[in-house]
């Protein structure tokens, strides 16, 4: 899949990232210098900010990864650290970690889920992907939940939402059938219709979500019911 990339001092190898067109993404190589951000990246931290474009002139004319980090560290240096023991957990585990981190950028507070992966064989780089947090994650449109804070839009119709927070409780699959009146074989299919929309494979990830980005809405719940 062909890429408008930022340039660096090394060449990236991205071809192994599917979505890298459609997900803001960031690459540390295993000193944990930021050696690539996509142009996603830097729109969705700086959200149109008009000095966007000096940032991503200045990434361009990097000369070294060394330079390329150094301009990215000196945006978000003060949450640099916190990044860097996230990065650690995922060495040692293996596994996605997936967290909240908050960002000091031109003065501004903001707010990232981050799902943070490393890719083995590949000098354990960390393969960061992010989406931002706003003050009104749902809202409800014909009928349907619409989850904006994503990594793009989620249209859930009100009995899979509903299935969603009770998962999120920690529900099992036959206490939240009951609680929505519907099989524990209609619960599978929902279940799967769930993973789909929002490109998962477990409840642990979706929920992880669902907590991290504000989902569970009482006003939305009460107006379901």
């Amino acid at each position: 899949m062909s890429a408008t990339l930022t340039p660096t001092a090394r060449p990236i190898d991205t071809s192994c990232f599917q979505m890298i067109d459609k997900l803001p993404m960031v690459i540390k190589d295993q000193f944990g210098q930021i050696i690539f951000c996509n142009d996603l990246a830097i729109h969705e931290i700086l959200n149109n900010d008009p000095r966007c474009d000096e940032v991503m002139q200045k990434l361009a004319v990097s000369a070294t990864d060394l330079q390329y980090h150094e301009t990215v560290l000196s945006y978000v240096r003060s949450s640099y650290d916190k990044t860097l023991r996230t990065d650690m957990v995922v060495k040692l585990t293996k596994a996605p970690l997936i967290n909240k981190v908050r960002l000091k950028i031109f003065d501004e507070d903001i707010n990232l889920v981050v799902t943070k992966r490393m890719l083995l064989g590949r000098e354990n780089q960390i393969v960061s992907t992010f989406y931002r947090l706003s003050k009104l994650p749902l809202t409800m449109e014909n009928n349907k939940i619409l989850i904006s804070d994503y990594f793009y839009p989620v249209a859930v119709p009100k009995i899979q939402y509903m299935c969603l927070v009770y998962k999120a409780l920690g529900l099992t699959n036959a206490q939240v059938a009951k609680r929505v009146y519907r099989t524990e074989s209609h619960m599978r299919t929902i279940t799967q219709e769930l993973f789909k929309l929002f490109d998962v494979h477990d409840y642990f990830t979706l929920t992880r979500y669902a907590q991290l980005s504000g989902w569970i809405d009482n006003k939305i719940i009460k107006e379901i019911f």
